[in-house]
């Protein structure tokens, strides 16, 4: 086991690094079938694992995961934006073009939310985790406007403000202002009202 955790830089990795990594034994599978029993590997999903505790060199970026747990997908809303809530968010919230899926790994839970090609890319940039890897991230416009856009009609702006800085309880100080010509952008790919809403903030 040793060896193995050597061989692999990562915390997180897939079936084919793996099965490069045992390519001396004459049955892999059956190898990684008992490093899966000893709990010294754990499946996040078919093909996709991380390593036990005892064997971890460091953190796991959950971001990472996500990234690689459903492509392409990038993370947004609730997670997106903890930075300006009170209250550690539980569960990494993505967005993908592909259907919606919820993976619940023992490492954490993550939700993607589906969206159409043309809104995919705006508002999004690459993050980059030495030693890890990547993920998109969407900026706090494009984060909020995924999270607004999930959510019934809003009426008012005022009713926004009840849902962002009441309900959420989101830092206003911190998250204001927003970079409207991209709110503007983004308005135009979403067709939104609960979105337009964003641009009176």
């Amino acid at each position: 086991m040793h060896e193995l955790r050597a061989l692999i830089k990562g915390e997180v990795f897939d079936y084919q690094i793996l099965k490069y990594c045992l390519r001396d034994y004459k049955k892999p599978r059956d190898k990684v079938t008992l490093l899966l029993e000893s709990g010294n590997l754990i499946r996040l999903k078919r093909g996709l694992y991380t390593f036990g505790g005892p064997y971890r060199k460091g953190l796991i970026s959950l971001e990472v995961v996500a990234a690689m747990l459903v492509q392409p997908s990038y993370i947004s809303r609730e997670y997106a934006l903890q930075r300006f809530l009170p209250e550690r968010v539980e569960r990494v919230t993505s967005i993908t073009t592909r259907k919606k899926k919820h993976f619940e790994t023992a490492i954490g839970k993550f939700d993607y939310y589906s969206i159409s090609r043309e809104k995919f890319s705006v508002g999004v940039a690459a993050k980059d985790v030495p030693q890890e890897g990547g993920y998109l991230c969407a900026t706090k416009e494009k984060a909020l406007a995924d999270w607004v856009a999930s959510l019934p009609l809003i009426p008012s702006k005022e009713n926004l403000d009840f849902f962002l800085f009441e309900e959420a309880r989101i830092d206003a100080a911190a998250l204001l202002p927003l970079d409207r010509p991209l709110l503007e952008e983004i308005c135009k790919l979403y067709r939104n009202s609960n979105v337009e809403l964003l641009l009176q903030l």
